[in-house]
């Protein structure tokens, strides 16, 4: 999906932007080979339907656990263990992030100057947020309000003191450019913020 699905905004590779990316192609592959592809009624409402269900069974799971106590399961699992696993999760999703924002792997990424150069412009902003969040998190539950505007407000300032306009930060990549934020189907183009 790549370049199809781009982030709305600097440095937005949010939690669920990966999965939601792949939800979305696998969607699009499967009304191609079922010969709906040309209707994005059909693609919103598939895509609504699939995000739901997945949404309310994650709360049933939850809800499930929560009444059974099956957390109380972790106390048996040695505290490495469960720190290499979220550790894992946390870094499949930072590459997935990349993925979809280049349309690369992260091998890829690294191994040519000018796409490690996009990916840092694009995934070091909340990169440092990440960092913000991981350092003051636990002294206020507002700090990943916080964070996120912090980081919108930061970059726009650069804009602004750097005298660099939204056409230089779109074709410098520092955003993306409404050509950009059009999907193949033009019934389902998410909204450009400028």
């Amino acid at each position: 999906v790549g370049g199809e699905i781009p982030a709305m905004y600097p440095s937005c590779d949010l939690f669920l932007a990966p999965f939601l990316a792949t939800l979305a192609r696998d969607v699009l592959a499967a009304l191609e080979e079922a010969g709906c592809d040309s209707e994005p009624n059909t693609f919103l409402t598939t895509f609504s339907l699939l995000s739901s269900l997945g949404i309310g069974l994650c709360g049933i799971l939850i809800l499930l656990g929560s009444r059974f106590k099956l957390a109380n399961l972790a106390s048996y699992l040695p505290f490495p263990v469960l720190c290499g696993f979220f550790t894992a999760v946390g870094v499949y999703l930072w590459f997935l992030g990349i993925t979809v924002d280049t349309g690369l792997t992260v091998g890829q990424v690294l191994s040519s100057k000018d796409n490690l150069q996009l990916a840092v412009t694009h995934h070091g902003p909340s990169f440092i947020a990440g960092c913000i969040m991981k350092k003051y998190a636990p002294r206020s539950p507002f700090i990943l309000l916080f964070a996120v505007c912090a980081i919108v407000i930061i970059f726009y300032s650069v804009m602004f003191v750097t005298g660099t306009s939204v056409e230089e930060a779109r074709h410098n990549d520092w955003m993306w450019s409404s050509h950009d934020l059009k999907l193949q189907h033009e019934g389902f183009n998410p909204p450009v913020p400028f």
